[in-house]
């Protein structure tokens, strides 16, 4: 049995809600858009969480992992992000982004209040986790701010806008949850570059983003 599919268990068995009517069936929500599965789940369907659950759940562990640097609390913070769609459904506003836009940003969100909720307890200083190293710890508190007024789907015409390899590098980090060892390994380039692209990116980003003007250096 694969990760996924024993956090799937976890998430069927966990106390969800469920009113008196009867639950929507599909016929096969594995053809379903990201969109249906939402409009289904808002009524209830238990299929329609199961499809997006495993259609979502490798790739939203990834980006919480990189954030709390802790595998089984990134599970766990994903299995409450749609534990919770499921008990609050109505969140999602086609006008405002892509589901899959809508659902990276909560997974992002969350796992950055519960890496807070951890560091407070001194989590990574009682246990033999690996704690973010300073650097990393300041890149993420930097992304922050600017996820607080940008969902993916809102990042990509600002990331159009930075050179190629910061853009190539914040997409694989952002939307992928890729360290920085992956995606040299990904573009073939060192790691001291990739941190730098990263840095050089989000710097960028800020400014696009906060509408300040950049300075005039040159760009890398």
């Amino acid at each position: 049995m694969s990760a996924s599919d024993d956090a799937l268990e976890m998430l069927l068995a966990a106390p969800i809600y469920t009113p008196a009517e009867k639950l929507v069936s599909m016929e096969d929500p594995r053809t379903a858009t990201d969109e249906e599965l939402l409009s289904r789940i808002c009524r209830r369907d238990e299929a329609a969480l199961c499809a997006l659950f495993s259609r979502y759940f490798s790739h939203a562990v990834a980006i919480a992992t990189r954030i709390l640097r802790d595998h089984g609390e990134a599970e766990d913070v994903v299995q409450e992000v749609f534990i919770r769609m499921f008990c609050r459904p109505n969140g999602f506003d086609a006008e405002l982004g892509s589901a899959r836009s809508w659902i990276i940003h909560i997974v992002y969100r969350r796992a950055l209040d519960r890496r807070s909720y951890l560091a407070r307890r001194h989590f990574y200083c009682r246990t033999n986790r690996e704690s973010p190293p300073a650097t990393r710890a300041e890149g993420i508190a930097a992304e922050k701010p600017m996820m607080d007024r940008l969902t993916t789907e809102g990042l990509r015409p600002a990331l159009s806008q930075l050179t190629e390899k910061q853009r190539l590098t914040m997409e694989l980090h952002f939307f992928q949850g890729l360290t920085f060892k992956e995606i040299s390994e990904r573009i073939g380039d060192g790691i001291p570059n990739v941190r730098h692209y990263y840095y050089r990116g989000l710097e960028s980003l800020r400014r696009i983003v906060t509408r300040e003007p950049s300075p005039v250096i040159g760009r890398r």
